[in-house]
């Protein structure tokens, strides 16, 4: 059951950088309030998310939440290593 809840942290970050990337996508000078509406909505679905796999996570056991916390933060990190080493600065 842990590994399952690593694996959704995982997953949620995943998505939440998917939506991000198309956020970033929608923002143009063609149509600003249109880009900034993918923005606003896009980071408050993203919490959403977020929120919502920590809490049921961690109403379910403490070990639970950190692991889906975990796997959040590893997806995350891997994705920075990503991409960093496919684009250098």
């Amino acid at each position: 059951m842990l590994l399952l809840w690593f694996l959704l942290g995982g997953t949620v970050e995943l998505l939440n950088a998917a939506l991000r990337a198309r956020s970033v996508r929608g923002l143009g000078v063609a149509s600003p309030v249109s880009g900034m509406a993918w923005v606003i909505g896009g980071l408050a679905l993203r919490v959403a998310w977020t929120a919502l796999m920590l809490m049921l996570a961690f109403r379910q056991s403490a070990l639970y939440g950190v692991a889906a916390l975990l796997g959040y933060w590893s997806s995350r990190w891997l994705a920075i290593l990503w991409i960093n080493r496919r684009y250098p600065v």
